[in-house]
């Protein structure tokens, strides 16, 4: 998960720094994820054939679809227009540590995904703990941090919202059909996204040859980090997956803030918040799981 999170944050942080061709830079790492994905599609083609036209009826399938761009969409913005306080931008996203658990707790049943991976609470009140707690750790992490400017709280905010939704309906469609099969559909769609908007903008007149290091180094990342994002999904609870992510995602802020500005380095209390995120999503996959 660590080496997840860095490579969807060094992407991103390359696609917002080239802003006259950002759609173009992020279809360029999605287009490598895209390939790797139909690569992996054919290793196992007969199942993953025989699947397919369950998951193009499957209604569930579009609504993820939409949440995977528009989350997409919200991340690559929030790092073009909140780029300078990526710990914020980490925060917003770890908030999602809260809403998945409610998502799933609700909706679950609601959207008939019954057969996939779930957590099992004992009561509704252990579930309010759950969130309660990690609510808690949360704000505690982050309570010393968010000093530097937010330019866009409206994104910011938005943002956990859509992944959340996404992460959502990601981990239980993947789980009840072949992943790599839902991921590639997701690609393909983002990858017409991006590419439409790379067109209409004429964001290929802009491309140098300059920018063709950084399209080789964003699109060897997605070549790696797609694969390990596969496993993840389809054998964890979207909960257990979410916590690991964030809890990557907070370590990778880190590291790349001090890249860029040189500051907000872990200290103890950090590492003792995180370590009790840790030790409360471990002691919930040990008793729930």
């Amino acid at each position: 998960m660590l080496s997840i999170s860095f490579g969807e944050m060094f992407n991103m942080k390359k696609a917002t720094l080239i802003k006259d061709i950002k759609n173009l830079m992020t279809a360029n790492f999605i287009l490598a994820g895209f390939i790797t994905t139909v690569f992996i599609f054919f290793i196992d083609y007969q199942k993953n054939i025989s699947n397919s036209s369950a998951l193009f009826s499957d209604w569930r399938l579009y609504i993820g679809i939409c949440a995977e761009i528009i989350g997409v969409w919200l991340t690559r913005k929030n790092y073009e227009t909140n780029g300078d306080n990526i710990t914020a931008i980490s925060f917003a996203l770890f908030l999602s540590l809260v809403i998945v658990p409610i998502f799933s707790f609700l909706f679950t049943d609601m959207f008939s995904f019954k057969n996939s991976i779930s957590i099992k609470y004992q009561s509704v009140w252990e579930f309010l703990g759950f969130i309660t707690l990690s609510l808690i750790l949360v704000i505690a992490f982050f309570i010393d941090k968010l000093k530097n400017k937010i330019n866009n709280i409206g994104l910011l905010l938005g943002l956990p919202i859509a992944l959340s939704t996404s992460m959502f309906f990601s981990s239980k469609i993947m789980q009840i059909y072949p992943g790599v099969l839902y991921y590639g559909l997701v690609g393909f769609s983002l990858l017409m996204f991006f590419i439409t908007i790379a067109i209409k903008n004429k964001e290929f007149n802009n491309y140098h040859r300059n920018n063709i290091k950084d399209s080789i180094k964003v699109s060897l990342v997605s070549v790696l980090i797609m694969p390990l994002n596969l496993i993840a999904i389809k054998l964890l609870a979207v909960e257990f997956v979410t916590l690991l992510k964030r809890v990557s995602q907070i370590i990778n802020a880190i590291i790349f803030d001090k890249i860029y500005k040189n500051n907000n380095n872990l200290c103890l209390k950090d590492k003792i918040v995180v370590a009790l995120i840790c030790l409360l999503g471990f002691s919930l996959y040990y008793f729930r799981g």
